[in-house]
């Protein structure tokens, strides 16, 4: 019996030998053969961890049937075995290592001589994925305009606004895989603008005396969304709610323009584009407004009742610094309409009245990612 267990043992010892060969033989640096992705777990569709260029030096730490565990640099992922060469291969010989065909072990062919090792060609720089999470700071230029209309012609019933104004946004954003290609996420930002150091709104009359109207606004987002991602491209669907405000500094203004707050819900579309091994990534959002309304300060209402809806398109760019830092610029467009109707408060004599808003807004900034 005792025989028996040893010879067990035996077995097992060599089992477990053989098995941790391939790991053993591994510890030694390897390279890249060709360009290929890192990926976070085995398989093709996970996500991307980085690209690394053809050369570039590797440690293996375990094995995953036909996938390595391997660290370039801080960097940890895994690439299938066919991608990888011994690092250690002699000029002498020409012979070099690689990963078995089989993949159940390593099979070392370089033949150790005095010679010195062959020259390695230059390490290029992994290219990082984009974070699951990310946190944005941005500045920004705003262009306004007002165009209101109504059934009256004299006075402050019709009115044409061009104004600019300085911005800050703080945004953030998140990303979750929930299947092969399945995938969720949520944003949600704040956008602070302000007229000053500049005049404002300049009123000219004729109605009462002119002057000039500073101003400053806050708007804020936030959604969730789903879709499906395949390859560099990702397309969801995003349901979200808008809230907007603009805050005259003064109620007793030259123009008697009311303090306003616009609020919806936003049914949309987001497309991104990611390609492998590309430091620069591509966010396209459409947005509309649903069920909105606008409010005004009380005894400033342009009628008793009001519709309001809008639109915005918004383009980011994004240039990958470093594993955790981007350069962010981008640019959105926003056009909302409102209906009143109802006795004006603010123009006598108004029944109904409309006014079209627009922004233009030209943002850059940094965003951190992890």
């Amino acid at each position: 019996m005792r025989r028996l267990h040893d010879a067990t043992a035996v077995k097992i010892g060599v089992a477990i030998l053989i098995g941790l060969a391939p790991l053993v033989a591994a510890a030694d640096p390897w390279r890249t053969s060709i360009d290929v992705v890192l990926r976070k777990k085995p398989g093709e569709h996970e996500p991307a961890v980085a690209t690394l260029r053809a050369g570039t030096v590797v440690t293996v730490e375990a094995q995953d049937g036909r996938w390595l565990r391997v660290r370039a640099g801080d960097r940890v992922g895994y690439l299938t075995r066919t991608t990888v060469v011994d690092a250690g291969a002699r000029a002498s010989s020409g012979a070099r290592g690689t990963w078995s065909a089989d993949g159940k072990d390593v099979t070392q062919l370089a033949t150790v001589t005095a010679a010195a090792p062959a020259p390695r060609p230059p390490e290029r720089e992994a290219v990082p994925a984009p974070g699951a999470l990310r946190a944005t700071a941005a500045l920004a230029y705003c262009s306004l305009g007002m165009d209101f209309t109504s059934d009256r012609a004299a006075g402050i019933a019709n009115y044409l606004i061009a104004a600019e104004a300085l911005a800050a946004e703080l945004s953030g954003d998140a990303t979750a895989r929930l299947g092969e290609r399945l995938r969720a996420g949520g944003d949600a930002r704040v956008l602070v603008a302000t007229s000053a150091p500049g005049p404002g709104i300049s009123y000219t009359g004729p109605s009462a005396p002119s002057g000039d109207i500073p101003f400053s606004t806050v708007g804020a987002d936030a959604g969730a969304r789903v879709g499906m991602a395949r390859g560099a491209f990702a397309l969801a669907l995003r349901a979200g709610f808008h809230y907007d405000a603009f805050l005259p500094r003064e109620l007793a203004n030259a123009g008697r323009l009311p303090r306003e707050q616009l609020v919806g819900a936003t049914l949309g579309a987001r497309v991104d584009v990611a390609p492998p091994g590309s430091r620069f990534d591509v966010a396209l959002r459409f947005d509309a407004l649903a069920f909105g309304r606008r409010s005004q300060t009380t005894g400033l209402e342009d009628g008793t009742a009001s519709r309001a809806g809008a639109l915005w398109g918004r383009a980011t760019i994004r240039y990958r610094l470093s594993e955790r830092l981007s350069l962010v610029s981008g640019i959105e467009l926003a056009r909302a309409t409102t209906h009143w109707t109802g006795a004006s408060m603010r123009a006598a004599g108004v029944m109904r009245a409309d006014r079209v808003d627009t922004v233009q807004l030209v943002q850059i900034g940094v965003s951190a990612e992890r």
